[in-house]
């Protein structure tokens, strides 16, 4: 395994990765916050504030990753409550999930209509994947949702449900081998991308690696707790401390990766790939 901030040197390849990104679907005016697990960063509870339409943004909270949603829905409340109330959201709004008595599908579907964002918050991403696939309306008004432009975050479960194929938690991760490690359909919100949560603090780079060996995806993220990594249109990335975020990319060969280390501040474009030159640092 390679590691560098660098990337690759030859021009030839350096085609090639430039003209495989362009493979990429890209989402225009679509705008996705990933959280690696742990509380929620300030930072990105502003960005997604401001984003969200500011002090009279209403956001909804996706809490259907966990049974506990009160507590979830408590602990969002909280963390956006210290930005003040010059920041904070105007409201926030968690309906229920399907099976539950309150359930109402018209109103879940109309609220997707209303909010100016949605943070899906953690817990179980297959629990979480199950329920918006219990109705096909349910799933498809999400993903309509993020393409009308409704600004999206994730954290830890919400996190992992993001890419097109989805990371269950299931798996031996003692060894690399992707048959050890079990995948499912995700939210689809990016495509060609392969994303890890909870990354260095669990020490999951087996897995995400595992993965990499055999999947149509052969470009990944892993996102430490703590670190948030901002999607703009599909394609331009920012990276949000106070901790960081790794990225694998084995396109060239199934056994070479190339890793970078994402610190604070770093910004690349998805289209560029991560050769020379490709992460802007502050």
């Amino acid at each position: 395994m390679q590691s560098s901030r660098s990337g690759l040197s030859h021009p030839l390849l350096k085609i090639w990765v430039w003209l495989s990104f362009l493979s990429f679907p890209l989402f225009a005016g679509t705008k996705l916050l990933l959280i690696g697990g742990g509380d929620y960063p300030t930072e990105t509870l502003k960005l997604m504030a401001k984003w969200s339409g500011g002090k009279k943004a209403k956001i909804m909270a996706l809490t259907w990753a966990t049974d506990d949603t009160e507590y979830a829905l408590q602990h969002l409340q909280e963390s956006f409550s210290e930005l003040g109330d010059q920041e904070a959201p105007q409201e926030i709004i968690a309906p229920p999930y399907p099976g539950h008595n309150d359930f109402d599908k018209a109103e879940f579907l109309k609220l997707l209509k209303e909010v100016g964002g949605v943070m899906i918050s953690g817990g179980d991403q297959v629990v979480l994947m199950d329920r918006l696939k219990s109705d096909p309306d349910l799933l498809k008004g999400v993903q309509d949702a993020y393409q009308r432009g409704v600004v999206f975050a994730g954290n830890s479960a919400g996190t992992a449900a993001a890419p097109e194929t989805m990371l269950t938690g299931e798996g031996e991760f003692d060894v690399i081998d992707p048959s050890k490690v079990e995948l499912a359909q995700g939210l689809g919100f990016l495509k060609g991308v392969l994303i890890d949560q909870h990354f260095i603090a669990r020490k999951r780079q087996n897995r995400l690696i595992s993965v990499l060996q055999a999947s149509k995806e052969r470009f990944a993220f892993g996102i430490d707790e703590d670190c948030t990594l901002v999607f703009e249109d599909g394609k331009k990335v920012t990276v949000i401390g106070p901790s960081m975020a790794m990225s694998f990319d084995n396109r060239e060969s199934r056994s070479k990766i190339i890793t970078h280390l994402l610190y604070p501040g770093d910004t690349f474009d998805l289209e560029r790939g991560l050769g020379d030159g490709a992460i802007s640092q502050p």
